[in-house]
């Protein structure tokens, strides 16, 4: 009888150990954040000529917009990107492209042109270790005024994978 409760504590101990050690990889996993965000306003000043013209076809905004740190890791990433619609013509095209490298001890590449941010996921850019402040900044094309005036909203998705 000894011999079996022997055992149970052992498994309970062995147990315990492994939650905790699920615990601190979650701990530790690596973190995206990203603070920022973008509305325009489009209006009469955004005419590409006098009143009867069409829109300024594209609209960009600031080079820092956004701002995304990527933190507890010392290895090789990607941050992905794509975009959920709530109310969003088939016209409009929007782009990102990183304007700098941000700041810390990884080395950051790619991303550097813009990027049509879809519906499927994709690769934005790469990077090892941490970095903070990599600033981004956004474009809007397909504007018109043949385009009913309303709030026109997307959400953006940024996921960080090690590897």
């Amino acid at each position: 009888m000894r011999g079996k409760e022997g055992k149970k504590k052992k498994l309970n101990i062995l147990f315990l150990l492994l939650s905790l050690l699920s615990l601190t990889s979650f701990v530790y996993a690596i973190r995206i954040r990203v603070t920022g965000q973008w509305s325009e306003i489009i209006d009469v000043n955004d005419l590409a000529g006098p009143p009867g013209s069409d829109l300024i076809p594209y609209q960009e905004s600031a080079p820092n917009q956004s701002l995304v740190d990527i933190t507890n890791t010392n290895r090789f990433w990607d941050v992905s990107i794509y975009k959920v619609d709530s109310l969003w013509p088939a016209t409009f095209r929007l782009y990102v492209r990183r304007t700098g490298n941000g700041t810390g001890p990884g080395s950051i590449s790619g991303g550097l042109n813009y990027l049509e941010i879809t519906d499927a996921e994709q690769i934005f850019f790469s990077g090892s270790r941490q970095r903070r402040d990599i600033p981004l900044q956004f474009r809007l094309e397909g504007l018109s005024v043949q385009i009913p005036p309303q709030v026109y909203t997307t959400t953006i998705i940024y996921t960080v994978t090690e590897r």
